[in-house]
């Protein structure tokens, strides 16, 4: 059973500036979430990620993609190695995909930082700009 109606690319505007903003709001986003806003059975996420595909009018499929992109500027500006870190895989379900793919992303925000040496909300922006 699904508690919240994520929109689907079909149903949604999904153009270059959509998906930045996407990247935009879920990176700001999930910097700010805790280890226990993303566990298993906690609504937080999910309806984080319900209110990000609202506010920027994209899908499912392209918010995954958004994602992946932040993924790459996240590791730009860190200086993490790219053929180190996983990638995330897709699922059969857009849904989960999209909530596994924030989970990753969320990971890799903290470890961005971490490596980098900086505040989790200055390499989000440092990765923002990448993307701009």
């Amino acid at each position: 059973m699904h508690l919240i109606q994520m929109p689907m690319a079909d149903t949604a505007l999904e153009d270059e500036e959509s998906a930045r903003e996407f990247a935009r709001q879920a990176g700001l986003g999930l910097a700010t979430l805790t280890c226990s806003d993303i566990a298993e059975g906690n609504l937080t996420l999910p309806l984080a990620l319900s209110a990000w595909l609202r506010i920027t009018r994209i899908g499912v499929v392209g918010a995954c993609s958004s994602l992946l992109g932040l993924r790459a500027a996240l590791l730009e500006a860190s200086g993490l190695d790219r053929d180190t870190e996983p990638v995330p895989l897709l699922t059969r379900d857009p849904q989960r995909a999209l909530i596994g793919h924030a989970t990753y992303v969320r990971g890799l925000i903290f470890r961005s930082a971490a490596h980098a040496d900086r505040p989790t909300s200055a390499l989000v922006e440092e990765a923002l700009e990448l993307l701009a």
